[in-house]
């Protein structure tokens, strides 16, 4: 079977993992489809994949695991295709993301044949793994999509090592307050719309504290009335994760 066609499905609340995706797909030389799951109404889309797909799945590392989301990755249907993983992180590590990846797609019909560990823009730092992916990770990039396609190419589906434990219980990170200026709030209910976990009431403005995975697109890439004071978190990573780390592939 020979390449046909990327797809990319991906989970990018704030813009980092949408970026690092569509770059890698962009590097197979082929048709590239994007599909963002990112908000509750984009994972009801159902995705089918047909004979010369290649699908990339790709999300950013929460709390050493995928994103709690319902629904993230389970409308896409896969027929023994082969697919690569991504997971992007802000320079700390991306620990069980990868595996629980894996695990998650093979109940859906997908082959995992490769895998990439990519440093993107912490949400939570303005230094940690600011410019990347760099043109250095491009480099990388271009050469791990050109043997995943001689993989591919060959029908060469074994999987490789994946690093991780995908039974790891999940983890959640403390629910970091948000504050919202009522001064600046026009009652538009975009941020309730926007909201990747379905947290915030469009009514009330008020937020789901179990819901919300603090993945700051509220604040991000919102109208601006809302705002997070998450200093302290931001100072603890600066001081032990500074040195840049490499992109990292599984083949």
């Amino acid at each position: 079977m020979r390449a046909k066609r990327i797809q990319v499905a991906y989970f990018s609340p704030t813009g980092g993992t949408e970026r690092a995706a569509r770059m890698l797909a962009e590097l197979f030389g082929l048709p590239v489809e994007m599909h963002d799951r990112t908000l509750p109404e984009g994972r009801k889309q159902v995705i089918t994949c047909e004979p010369g797909d290649v699908c990339i799945i790709a999300c950013p590392v929460y709390a050493g695991g995928i994103p709690d989301v319902p629904g993230l990755f389970e409308n896409i249907q896969g027929d023994g295709t082969p697919c690569v993983l991504l997971a992007t992180y802000g320079n700390r590590h991306y620990d069980n993301a990868l595996a629980k990846l894996k695990e998650r797609m093979g109940t859906v019909g997908f082959l995992t044949i490769g895998a990439m560990a990519a440093v993107i823009p912490h949400v939570f730092s303005d230094q940690l793994g600011a410019g990347r992916p760099n043109d250095e990770d491009r480099s990388h990039m271009a050469d791990f999509a050109m043997e995943i396609l001689q993989k591919v190419n060959n029908w060469d589906v074994e999987c490789p090592v994946i690093p991780g434990d995908a039974s790891a219980p999940a983890k959640r990170m403390a629910y970091l307050p948000k504050t919202l200026d009522r001064e600046r709030c026009t009652g538009c209910g975009t941020c309730a719309r926007e909201c990747p976990a379905g947290a915030i009431d469009a009514k009330t403005q008020t937020i789901d504290e179990v819901k919300c995975i603090n993945c700051l697109r509220c604040v991000k890439k919102g109208c601006g009335a809302w705002s997070c004071d998450y200093s302290a978190i931001t100072a603890r990573l600066e001081a032990h994760y500074s040195a840049p780390r490499l992109l990292e592939v599984f083949l």
